[in-house]
Order: structure tokens, then sequence, then C-alpha cells
């Protein structure tokens, strides 16, 4: 029974522990929706092929061989433009 009183102990600081672990990811979360709501038209977007460009895309991200040396529109700002260019590999990059 000596022993009980160091392992109660433990429990209690493990317990403590995954309290803060699930308060931290619950707020994590609450503010990942939060961000993510606000801006429905990225949610809303679907990344494809519109004629000789492409809608949706996100920067920086792999771009599909067929859009190599085109032009996609940046799913956050419809008004931006990147180019699929090969700069190590495929990405979509702001055009210099």
């Amino acid at each position: 029974m000596k022993n009980s009183k160091p392992i109660a102990a433990w429990m209690r600081s493990r317990a403590k522990a995954r309290i803060i672990s699930a308060l931290a990811a619950m707020m994590l979360l609450g503010s990942g929706l939060a961000l993510t709501s606000g801006s429905a038209s990225a949610s809303s977007c679907h990344y494809h092929q519109s004629g000789n460009h492409w809608v949706c895309i996100t920067p920086g991200a792999f771009c599909p061989k067929a859009a190599h040396h085109h032009y996609g529109l940046d799913k956050y700002n419809l008004k931006r433009k990147y180019w699929c260019e090969n700069n190590n590999r495929w990405r979509w990059e702001p055009r210099k």
C-alpha cells in the first residue's frame, strides 16, 4: 500500500495531460473551422480543367501532366493566375 500514492499521483498527472491535449485539439479544430467557414468560395471550389485553363488550383501544389505550360486560377482568389511550370518539379507557380 506504500506505493499507491506515487501511482495515484502519476495517474492524476496523466489525466491532466490528456485533458490539456484534448482542449488544445478542440481549440485548434475550432479555429480551423472558423477560418474555413469564412471562405465559402474556397470550400465550394473544385479543382478541374475548364477549356485551356484550370480552375481552383492550390498555389505551390503539384500540377497534372495535362496542365503543363497552362495557367490556373487560384482557389482563394479566382482572379490570380498561376502557371504550371517545371522548377525542379511541376508545380503551380506565379508568373515571373
